[in-house]
């Protein structure tokens, strides 16, 4: 219905069901939009029959429009019949159509003539090489039986599929596919068809040459002996040249520690030179009143290329002393 006036924010519009609200919900949705007012249901049932009123209201006064829906229900159980309308009686005509397909089919099995299997391309026998594929395949007669089987039989027993084996009957043609075959797959194979008529074979052989397991002639190139080949994997190999003997001298002190003085709980760092700085056998060594520096997470110690250095990390008042390098 259409409602006025359009622009009015006051105006609010309500819709009731045999006089009980009637909500929104994911059936029931209704529009109020630029005085166009719309009520939609969607999959009516029965029950939804009755008198539906629209009421708009505003600070004005208000207004109502009513309107009745009428729902017919379905039957739940058809009583008429769905035959087509040429039947007479459905139960009669369904009976000859039955009767009539039976017959063709027994019409049809007595004018088949017996066509049992025949092979029209033999097995052939198959070499192949340890590790390598082998490929057997044929062809069958009738094309078009639906009762064929076919059947292969490996040194007389049956013949089953795996991961490296396939077998395929298509259209009369027959193959066998063995992705590798190792030197127990030697053997005979049989390719048996049968069908309500007969049965037919056709057999061959596979020969598998084994690998040797052990190669014992040379794998190098001609021309190239073990000698040579472990030359050429060493490579290059540089003459040593002799160590140049430095001359023994006994350590001393360019640079000398200092003193300082400093808070607790603060950090302190101490820093010397001291040669011959590559002097292999040289070795540094820190005392505090005489007595070797423990070792401990607050001691850093460093000798390199002949600067020594020594920080401690914060100090304590029992840190305080004479602290004394030796090289």
């Amino acid at each position: 219905c259409r409602l006025t006036p359009v622009n009015d924010p006051s105006m609010r519009v309500d819709w009731f069901h045999n006089g009980k609200p009637l909500w929104a919900g994911s059936r029931v949705k209704t529009i109020n939009d630029f005085g166009f007012v719309i009520l939609e249901i969607a999959g009516c049932y029965i029950r939804e029959s009755g008198l539906y009123t629209c009421k708009a209201t505003n600070k004005h006064g208000e207004a109502s429009v009513s309107c009745k829906l009428q729902v017919h229900g379905r039957q739940g159980i058809i009583m008429e019949p769905q035959l087509p309308s040429n039947f007479r009686t459905g139960t009669e005509s369904l009976q000859k159509l039955e009767e009539s397909l039976y017959k063709r089919e027994e019409i049809q099995a007595d004018a088949e003539q017996p066509n049992p299997p025949k092979f029209t391309v033999e097995l052939k026998d198959v070499e192949a090489i340890e590790a390598g594929p082998a490929h057997f395949d044929c062809r069958v007669e009738p094309v078009g039986d639906s009762s064929m089987r076919i059947d292969w039989f490996f040194n007389g027993r049956p013949f089953a599929t795996g991961s490296r084996v396939r077998m395929v009957n298509d259209f009369g043609f027959i193959v066998l596919d063995m992705d590798y075959v190792y030197a127990r797959d030697a053997g005979e194979y049989i390719c048996r068809a049968t069908n309500k008529w007969g049965t037919a074979t056709t057999k061959s052989k596979l020969v598998c040459k084994a690998k040797h397991d052990i190669v014992l002639e040379s794998q190098l190139p001609q021309g190239m002996s073990g000698e040579k080949l472990k030359e050429l994997e060493k490579g290059f190999i540089p003459e040593a040249k002799p160590e140049e003997k430095l001359p023994a001298e006994p350590p001393r002190f360019i640079t000398q520690i200092e003193s300082v003085s400093v808070g607790e709980a603060e950090p302190v760092h101490f820093e010397c030179r001291v040669e011959p700085k590559k002097d292999p056998s040289l070795r540094v060594e820190w005392y505090r009143n005489g007595k070797i520096l423990p070792t401990g997470h607050r001691y850093r110690s460093l000798f390199d290329l002949g600067f020594v250095s020594l920080d401690i990390l914060y100090v304590y008042p029992e840190d305080s002393g004479e602290y004394i390098c030796k090289a």
